[in-house]
C-alpha cells in the first residue's frame, strides 16, 4: 500500500499568486511557512503572538496539517515593525505587503504540490488517468466536522455545542465559561466560537452532501468505476483510460432551485441530483438560511465535477530510504483552489 504524509516534506504545498500588494493599507499581508500545523492552528499561534482578536487574521484557503505548507494571511492593524518584534516560535513569518481588505477563501489561484509517495514496488503505473473526479477530501471533514455542522444546519444548537464540546479542548472552555454565565442560551454560546470555525462546520456538512452528487454523477456516466473508502462513505472514481465530461454540480444552498425539476435525464440534469439528496435528507434550500447566527447561511454555488490538473511530473523510481527494500516517486502538479491534491493521488494509485 503506497504512503504518502509519513513526514510533513513529503507533501509540500505553496498558493499560486492571487493578490497584488500595495506599500499602504489598513491590513498587513504575511507568508508564513509551517510545519505540522494547520491553517486554523496557526491563525489562533499569529493572533496570540500579536495579541490581536481572532476575527482580526483572515487567509484564502485552508491547508494540511501533516505537511510543509506556505500560506498567506492578513492582519489588521498589524505594522511590519510590531511583526518582527515577535517570535512565533516554529512559524517562519514574513510580510509581503498591504491590502484594504482582508484575505478571504478564494483570494488565490490555486497551489502548487510537490509529494513523494513510498512504500511502492516499483512497477506502479504513474500517468495521470484521464478524468479525476472533483472530491472533497478528508481534510474537509476532520474529526466529527460535518457532524457539527448537520446539527447546526438543523438548527439543533444545544447538539451542536455538545459535539463541539467533546472534540476541541480550547473551544469547550470557551463554551463552558459562556454557559456558567448564562444557562440555556445555546445560540449565545455559540457566537463566543470564531465565525470561520462555525462556517468550517457548516461548509463540512455542504460539502458532504456535494460529494455524494458527485460519486453518483460518476456513477451514472462512467462505465466502469473502482470504490475508495474514506471516513464518510466512499468515492467513486472511473477507471484509469475512462473519460467522463466535466459538469458544473451544484453545491446545495439557499440559492439552489432545480430548473429541470425532476428530470434525470435532461442534459442538466445535476440539479436532480442535489435535488434527490436534499429530499433524502429531509432539507430544502431554506434550511440552508440560519438566521439565529448572523452572516453563516449558506448560498450555496456550483463546482466543478473534474480537477483541472496542470504541469503534473512524476519522477522515476527511486529506493525509498525509509522503507528498505521498497520504492519512492516524487509527484508534482499545479491544481485550482478548492481542489485537492489527496484526490490526485487516490485516482493515480488507484486507491
Amino acid at each position: 500500500m503506497y504512503i504518502v504524509k509519513h513526514v510533513p516534506e513529503d507533501f509540500v504545498v505553496e498558493e499560486i499568486g492571487g493578490t497584488d500588494f500595495k506599500e499602504r493599507g489598513r491590513f498587513l499581508i504575511v507568508k508564513v511557512t509551517k510545519r505540522l500545523r494547520n491553517t486554523e492552528e496557526t491563525a489562533q499561534l499569529l493572533g496570540r503572538g500579536l495579541r490581536i482578536p481572532r476575527k482580526d487574521i483572515g487567509y484564502a484557503g485552508a491547508k494540511d496539517r501533516n505537511a510543509l505548507t506556505t500560506q498567506r494571511f492578513s492582519l489588521r492593524d498589524v505594522t511590519t515593525e510590531r511583526l518582527a518584534a515577535v517570535a512565533f516560535g516554529d512559524l517562519a513569518v514574513e510580510p509581503l505587503g498591504h491590502l484594504d481588505e482582508p484575505l478571504g477563501l478564494g483570494a488565490l489561484e490555486g497551489n502548487r504540490f510537490t509529494i513523494t509517495v513510498r512504500n511502492l514496488d516499483g512497477d506502479e503505473d504513474l500517468s495521470l488517468p484521464a478524468s479525476i473526479p472533483n472530491y472533497f477530501d478528508e481534510q474537509r471533514f476532520g474529526t466529527g466536522n460535518a457532524a457539527i455542522g448537520e446539527t447546526l444546519l438543523r438548527k439543533r444548537f444545544a447538539d451542536a455545542l455538545a459535539l463541539i464540546k467533546s472534540s476541541t479542548p480550547r473551544e469547550a472552555a470557551l463554551i463552558s465559561e459562556y454557559e456558567d454565565e448564562h444557562p440555556g442560551d445555546a445560540v449565545g454560546a455559540l457566537l463566543r466560537l470564531p465565525r470561520q470555525l462555525l462556517r468550517m462546520y457548516l461548509h463540512s456538512f455542504q460539502s458532504l452532501l456535494w460529494n455524494r452528487a458527485l460519486a453518483e454523477y460518476v456513477r451514472t456516466t462512467a462505465k466502469k468505476i473502482s470504490s475508495v473508502p474514506y471516513s464518510q462513505g466512499g468515492f467513486l472514481f472511473p477507471v484509469r483510460g475512462e473519460t467522463v465530461r466535466n459538469a458544473s454540480i451544484p453545491i446545495p444552498g439557499f440559492g439552489f432551485i432545480n430548473d429541470n425539476g425532476t428530470d434525470k435525464n435532461t442534459n442538466t440534469g445535476r440539479d436532480y441530483l442535489i435535488q434527490r439528496i436534499l429530499e433524502q435528507e429531509g432539507l430544502t434550500p431554506r434550511d440552508f438560511v440560519i438566521r439565529q447566527l448572523p452572516n453563516l447561511s449558506l448560498e450555496g454555488g456550483s463546482r466543478d465535477a473534474l480537477i483541472a490538473v496542470k504541469e503534473f511530473s512524476a519522477s522515476a523510481f527511486a529506493d525509498d530510504d525509509l522503507f528498505p527494500g521498497k520504492k519512492k516517486t516524487t509527484i508534482s502538479f499545479a491544481l485550482p483552489r478548492g481542489s485537492y491534491a489527496t484526490i490526485v493521488v487516490k485516482a493515480i494509485m488507484g486507491r
